[in-house]
């Protein structure tokens, strides 16, 4: 019985024991549940942040892209472009105030300017040569340089047209002021017309050079340096215009085909010009106004040079290059200190003009590092619309150049 009993205690003993350590086991693996459970919850709260945290994470995302967006300037947040501030309802006096019309302005004045030095001579030839001179010994060819006949026509009580003799003119070194008096004018140069013809026409020989020379200079100068440069020299050679025509004829010549080049600086830069400043719904008008300068300087051209000729000091003709000269002077300090290709580079224009431009211009912002592809010249010249309009401007020009050309001197000789 006892043997039994101790036999019975030990069984107890060791389910006691057994029961310890499997309650000890249990609750390790619970505490290593609940801790597996508080780093799940801690990362799930880490991954999924509260929803405060959310709308301020949401909040500057959104500022950041404003930021972005408003330095690469494709918006403008403190003016919309339908706001009544904007540059679309700005009125026309605003419009033609802008630092944008004030370019057009200048490209226009370099047509006048242009034009001037061009178109001067001609009218300066009138006072320059005698009319109907000519280098030939006969007696005729003499009495015509020194002599003209004019026959005055009147009508008799009867309403027939009565012819008197001719009446003797002098025009060797005389004029009749309008007060009267007597006012000697000296023809300097007895050239003849073939050498006339020559010296007129000079010019041409070398006009379709200019663009070409001024285009290949502004890649590697820059298209304010460009014209700047070429206004210069054509302002020496407009000055140096009344010698040349005094030491020989074809020096004079020389000089005005010199001018020819240096006259086209103009036409290569004005069309960059007009692409970086001109916003795509205000590029026709200001084409328009830029190249109205070319009527308005053939027209001041021939007018302002016969009042010039009358100057009473070194025979009057000479001051119409001086003239002419000055004024391109003046208009190349302007256009140096207050001009400029872009209007990025503009040391004067608002932000807010300034922003109105680059958004409404098409075609001329492209990407940094991005390929220049070469333009198609021989699609460009077999075109048929591109011929017709080379057709069409040989004969405009030769028409308005050959008027401009030999008009005062027909008028001169003839009338």
């Amino acid at each position: 019985m006892a043997a039994r009993s101790s036999l019975a205690a030990k069984r107890r003993l060791s389910l006691d024991i057994l029961a310890d350590s499997r309650v000890n086991e249990n609750n390790k693996v619970w505490t290593a549940y609940n801790r597996r459970s508080e780093t799940n919850i801690q990362n799930f709260s880490n991954t999924f942040p509260s929803l405060d945290q959310h709308k301020s994470h949401l909040y500057e995302k959104k500022n950041k892209e404003i930021e972005k967006l408003s330095k690469d300037k494709i918006i403008n947040t403190n003016v919309h472009p339908a706001s009544p501030t904007s540059e679309t309802h700005k009125t026309w006096l605003h419009k033609f105030l802008s630092w944008r019309y004030f370019m057009v302005l200048l490209l226009q004045s370099s047509f006048v300017v242009t034009l001037f030095l061009r178109n001067c001579l001609p009218m300066a030839m009138v006072c320059m040569t005698r009319p109907g001179s000519s280098h030939s010994s006969s007696l005729s060819s003499i009495q015509r340089s020194n002599v003209s006949f004019n026959e005055s026509v009147t009508t008799d009580d009867h309403g027939k047209v009565a012819t008197h003799g001719p009446e003797l003119v002098s025009t060797n070194s005389s004029v009749h002021s309008n007060n009267g008096q007597k006012k000697d004018t000296e023809y300097e140069f007895e050239w003849n017309s073939e050498v006339q013809g020559l010296v007129l026409t000079s010019i041409m020989f070398s006009s379709f050079i200019g663009p070409v020379v001024a285009s290949i200079a502004k890649e590697y100068l820059g298209s304010k340096l460009t014209l700047s440069i070429t206004n210069l020299l054509s302002t020496i050679l407009t000055f140096l215009s009344p010698l040349a025509a005094r030491i020989s004829p074809y020096c004079l010549v020389t000089i005005r085909m010199l001018l020819g080049v240096t006259l086209g600086g103009n036409v290569a830069v004005i069309g960059e010009c007009l692409a970086w400043w001109a916003p795509h719904d205000e590029k026709l008008t200001m084409t328009a106004l830029t190249f109205t300068g070319a009527n308005i300087g053939s027209v001041l051209a021939a007018a302002l040079s016969g009042y010039l000729c009358l100057v009473p000091l070194d025979n009057g003709w000479p001051f119409v290059f001086y003239a002419f000269g000055t004024l391109s002077v003046v208009w190349g300090i302007i256009w140096h200190f207050l001009s400029s290709p872009k209007p990025e580079e503009h040391p004067y224009i608002s932000d807010k003009e300034k922003q109105y431009i680059i958004s409404h211009r098409i075609g001329m912002d492209t990407p940094i590092g991005s390929k220049k592809h070469k333009p198609p010249y021989r699609k460009i010249l077999t075109s048929i619309p591109v011929l017709a309009f080379f057709v069409t401007g040989i004969f405009h020009f030769w028409s308005t150049q050959l008027l401009f050309t030999y008009l005062p001197v027909f008028f001169n000789k003839f009338l």
